[in-house]
Parts: structure tokens; C-alpha cells; sequence
């Protein structure tokens, strides 16, 4: 995947490209990650890739789409709370739509559980939370993306 077309492949729902850029192969192990792929065994790229998905079936325009998906991921970069320390209270409910929030307390669980329950203010529970709404995100996306392709008008013959 080319770093430089990311958003453009997040907003095509284009993220099963694993390909390494030429400088880093010596530094990167991809040999399970195509088994990994098979298997089924899947990551937070899912979610990402339902919001590209959702994105692109509502909008059907890649330039606007591209636009909104990048807007979109910043915004939840930025008001999940780990890039910004103070994120202005209008803005803060955000947070909790943000796929970024709730990987990243789970990084943290993952992490630190057996160190402590709590860093820097944010708690450290069992996750199940954070796996319900990551799994109800996947869900919503693509059911999102499923009604704005269903209600597409299509034109016969074309």
C-alpha cells in the first residue's frame, strides 16, 4: 500500500493491499500476514475499511469522498483525546464515535493490565466495551454502506 494513496484506498474500502514499500522490505516480516488474510483472522482495519466503504457508497464521487474520509479521520484522530491532550468540551462527545478511542484503549489493556487500572485518567476495564462498539461500528458501516447502494437509482442500459 502506498502510504501517499492511503485515504484513497480507505475511501475505495481498498485495504487488503499488504505490499511494503521497497525501503522498509528488509525490515518488515509479511510471510503470515497472507495466511492471516485466509484465515479470517482480522484487525481494526476492519472498521476502517467500513467507514471507506460507507463513505464511498453514500458520496460516488472519489473526489468528495477522499475529502470527507480525510476530514473524517482527523477529526477522530484529534478528538479521541491521545493526539490532543485538551480537546475542547464542545467537541469532546466525539471521542466516543471514534474508532481510534476505542483501539487505543484496548492497546492500552493489552499493555499495561498487569501494571495498573488506570493511566493518566483513563480507565483500564476488561475491554469488553471497547470490542461491542469496534463490533457495532463494523456492523453500521457496512449496513450504511448497504442502504446508500440500495437506494441508488440505476439506469437501464447502462
Amino acid at each position: 500500500m502506498n502510504p501517499a494513496e492511503f485515504m484513497l484506498d480507505l475511501a475505495n474500502g481498498n485495504v487488503t493491499d499488504i505490499s511494503v514499500p521497497s525501503e522498509l522490505e528488509d525490515r518488515v516480516q509479511t510471510e503470515n500476514s497472507e495466511e492471516e488474510i485466509k484465515n479470517g483472522k482480522t484487525d481494526p482495519a476492519v472498521v476502517h475499511e467500513g467507514l471507506g466503504l460507507a463513505i464511498g457508497a453514500t458520496l460516488m464521487d472519489l473526489k468528495r469522498a477522499t475529502t470527507l474520509a480525510s476530514v473524517t479521520v482527523m477529526t477522530f484522530m484529534l478528538a479521541g483525546g491521545y493526539f490532543v491532550k485538551d480537546v475542547p468540551t464542545f467537541i469532546s462527545w466525539l471521542r466516543y464515535l471514534s474508532f481510534n478511542y476505542h483501539t487505543y484503549k484496548l492497546l492500552l489493556k493489552v499493555q499495561y493490565e498487569h501494571i495498573t487500572h488506570s493511566i493518566n485518567g483513563v480507565s483500564i476495564d476488561k475491554g469488553y466495551k471497547e470490542v461491542g462498539v469496534l463490533a457495532a461500528m463494523v456492523v453500521g458501516y457496512r449496513l450504511l454502506a448497504y442502504l446508500s447502494l440500495r437506494r441508488m437509482k440505476l439506469h437501464p442500459g447502462a
